[in-house]
């Protein structure tokens, strides 16, 4: 056995099942509510002693502080084979990227890949299990990387703040998709999934948004018998959901009862999820992708002026949008339909008065109100183009509070 095929943290008597476990947990990395049941939560606990978090939590830092051991540094060229092990738990744990995927990021054989992979899970276990046998955390002394600690799931969720943007949700089921393939296979599922063929832009948290339906995928997929689980992406009149529909296997329980993590995070994107029973032991999974508040898009080069916005309209029921082109704001403009639209004249790829002229001659957003906010005080010509209202820059709180009361919107 050459160097770079020794385990870096080799020990003799490494029992098969903790490595499988180690696997197990390395597959799951994104879903809390399998890693807080998972017997290796329990076993590393005595380890964790003063680490804040719930159990799950405290796995999941352990095993991104085991495989941050394997960096070999800055120094190590990407494709080096010493820096194999690390890339590879990265590529297909972190990133969630297949093994052809993973294979052809390094650029070694599927075959090769697979052999590698095999080893630097035996390098995280060794790793970890030696931590065990010591009583001592990773994490403790890779402070760095340690996730927010919290006393309770609550807590922590208070910390979280949704930073919203415009993002295509159809992508991100489709990675949601790729995340969970390998798990469908192992469960004998078949993944069916139907969405718009034109992109559908919402104003979200892309980051929380991807681990809401990577979730509820897997679960989904752990809850289903033998066969076909489709996902479905519509608009009814009550807006954009989400839907997985599939027939149950003989002891799923409740779904979004064991799933409290990802229950939370889509109340902090303002989504709501539900399990439906139906006839014939079926099963329906409804993620409403719909929010109360309305949506203000900005289009202006300044980024500063997307913060200041959401100041002077905290708690007003306004999600501001900000985009920093023509181009940009007019595709959002007609794929978010947004309850107002505030331009800037002095923006790349097309100016304001024409991005002004193009919205309102598209059906879309034809009757939407829109504010032009410049420092070329003109509001006569801002008007004949068809603003419904002029602001002056600076923008003052008072005068964009005073719009929209003359807008009819506060």
């Amino acid at each position: 056995m050459t160097d770079e095929e020794r385990p870096l943290q080799a020990t003799t008597d490494l029992p098969e099942d903790f490595v499988e476990q180690v696997k197990q947990v390395l597959s799951h990395l994104y879903d809390f509510s399998y890693l807080q049941q998972h017997p290796l939560a329990q076993r590393l606990s005595a380890a964790q002693a003063g680490n804040g978090g719930t159990s799950g939590q405290r796995l999941r830092r352990e095993i991104i502080a085991a495989i941050e051991a394997l960096n070999p540094g800055s120094d190590v060229a990407f494709h080096s084979p010493h820096a194999r092990y690390y890339n590879l738990l990265n590529l297909r744990y972190l990133e969630s990227m297949s093994i052809p995927e993973a294979a052809q990021e390094l650029t070694i054989s599927i075959r090769q890949t697979h052999r590698d992979l095999r080893r630097a899970e035996e390098n995280i276990a060794a790793i970890l299990w030696d931590r065990c046998r010591a009583g001592r955390s990773p994490s403790a002394d890779d402070e760095a990387i340690a996730e927010p600690q919290a006393s309770s799931l609550q807590s922590e969720m208070s910390l979280l703040k949704p930073s919203p943007y415009p993002t295509d949700i159809g992508a991100l089921i489709h990675y949601a998709r790729k995340a969970t393939e390998q798990l469908a296979t192992l469960h004998g599922v078949t993944l069916h999934v139907e969405m718009p063929v034109e992109p559908v832009t919402i104003s979200t948290d892309p980051g929380m948004a991807q681990q809401v339906l990577i979730n509820m995928m897997s679960k989904a997929i752990q809850h289903a018998h033998q066969g076909p689980l489709y996902a479905t992406l519509k608009r009814d009149e009550q807006g954009l959901y989400f839907a997985l529909r599939y027939v149950a296997g003989p002891h799923t329980g409740d779904l979004i009862a064991s799933s409290t993590v990802n229950t939370a995070l889509t109340d902090r994107l303002g989504w709501t999820i539900q399990q439906e029973n139906l006839p014939g032991g079926r099963q329906c999974i409804l993620l409403r992708l719909n929010t109360d508040d309305r949506i203000l898009l900005l289009v202006d080069d300044n980024e500063a002026l997307t913060k200041l916005l959401d100041r002077f309209l905290a708690g007003l029921g306004f999600q501001v949008v900000g985009v920093q082109s023509g181009q940009e704001g007019l595709r959002l403009a007609q794929e978010l339909r947004p309850d107002l639209i505030v331009l800037d004249v002095m923006i790349p790829e097309m100016n304001g008065w024409e991005l002004l002229q193009r919205l309102r001659a598209h059906p879309a957003t034809a009757q939407t109100p829109i504010v032009v906010c410049s420092v070329f005080n003109d509001p006569e010509l801002a008007y004949s183009l068809g603003a419904a209202h002029f602001l002056a820059k600076p923008v003052q709180q008072a005068d964009l509070l005073a719009a929209l009361r003359e807008l009819g919107m506060i």
